[in-house]
């Protein structure tokens, strides 16, 4: 395992596990006859709503993330404010409210800690490992010009060139 995976299965764990920690207790109130009809409405919106929020945190999770965007960092970072850290605030706000046992808060500061402990691993490697490849769209073969060494995604302009494509004898039999 590379360091570019660890974040990712931190934040997909965690992001799954909330998922289905969130999902079956609320199905128990939505299928409870002695709340009311109102409650039990906004219980079933909570389930459409945060299963949303984790299969997207866990879609970028996949995809951005692991390809050490920064912007997916801070939309990871407000989903975990949001989806998990709700729960803290519900707590502070609703404590007669809150469940039974202490199970239940282990479980939810453990998984807010490792979704936590995968965006700062992902955030040490985007900041300290520099994402250095080859965009296809400004470097169409490997022994062209440009190369991104600024750590960004095509985005950043900072690129360093060799020579350029007009220089080569090649170059102008192809048409470029």
């Amino acid at each position: 395992m590379n360091r570019n995976q660890l974040p990712t299965i931190l934040v997909v764990t965690s992001a799954a596990g909330h998922l289905i920690g969130n999902v079956i207790p609320t199905l128990e109130h939505v299928r409870d006859p002695d709340w009311p009809e109102h409650a039990r409405f906004h219980a079933l919106q909570a389930i459409g709503l945060l299963t949303g929020m984790d299969l997207i945190a866990i879609a970028l999770a996949l995809g951005p993330l692991r390809r050490r965007d920064r912007w997916a960092l801070w939309t990871e970072l407000t989903y975990v404010l949001f989806a998990q850290g709700r729960y803290f605030a519900s707590l502070a706000v609703l404590p007669k409210g809150r469940p039974r046992g202490a199970v239940f808060h282990v479980l939810y500061a453990c998984a807010t800690a490792i979704f936590l402990a995968g965006l700062l691993l992902g955030l040490r490697n985007s900041l300290c490992g520099e994402k250095r490849e080859y965009y296809k769209g400004v470097a169409p073969d490997p022994g062209s010009c440009a190369r991104d060494i600024g750590g960004g995604s095509g985005r950043t302009g900072t690129f360093f060139c060799s020579y350029t494509a007009r220089s080569r004898k090649d170059a102008t039999a192809k048409g470029r």
